[in-house]
């Protein structure tokens, strides 16, 4: 697209990248490397929802927030394992959650550390323009929430939204969720303000 931005009638200097989920997580890892290597194509990163770390360090939440999920006894112990991917760990701390998901995404589970794999461990100086959005209910919201906090200490210009009652993946339910209809508009601000 940067290369054929006349053919295609676009502005080269307003190239959005955006996903949601493992989408966002590759959108995060396209912003690091597009920095990296100075090509700078990217204006705005839109980060829905994603895992930006397979590591617990960098993620900051108090133990208020780590604990705001109630799960009945009976269901603790089937869920708690999927509600805990993501999220920091008092016995386990930067231990990576590859017992889950990075066997199936790592071939060497090194990999993981990259921060193309890992976006939270990158420098985050100089990269572009993010809208960072989290659900209320989804354990990647820490994640979402911390790296949105570490983009705006390195001094790039981020908006971070929390969606209140929402769960992972609540944007694919667009026409049923208002919460969706409403992050559709968000996007669209942020596109239409480069």
């Amino acid at each position: 697209m940067y290369d054929h931005a006349e053919e295609y009638g676009i502005d080269r200097n307003k190239i959005a990248v955006g996903g949601d989920s493992a989408g966002a997580n590759l959108t995060a890892a396209i912003a690091v490397k597009d920095r990296d290597q100075g090509m700078n194509k990217v204006a705005l990163q839109i980060l829905i929802y994603p895992c930006v770390s397979f590591f617990t360090k960098g993620v900051r939440l108090n133990n208020e927030e780590a604990n705001g999920f109630v799960i009945a006894d009976e269901q603790k112990q089937t869920i708690d394992r999927i509600l805990s991917a993501g999220s920091p760990s008092e016995d386990q701390e930067d231990e990576p959650i590859l017992a889950m998901f990075g066997d199936l995404y790592f071939d060497d589970r090194g990999d993981a550390e990259s921060p193309y794999a890992s976006p939270m461990l990158a420098d985050s100086k100089g990269l572009p323009r993010a809208l960072c959005v989290s659900a209320e209910f989804d354990r990647l919201r820490f994640q979402t929430e911390s790296y949105g906090k570490k983009l705006n200490e390195a001094g790039v210009s981020v908006k971070t939204i929390r969606y209140q009652g929402c769960v992972h993946a609540f944007f694919d339910r667009l026409g049923f969720v208002p919460q969706a209809e409403d992050l559709c508009i968000e996007i669209t601000n942020a596109i239409k303000t480069m």
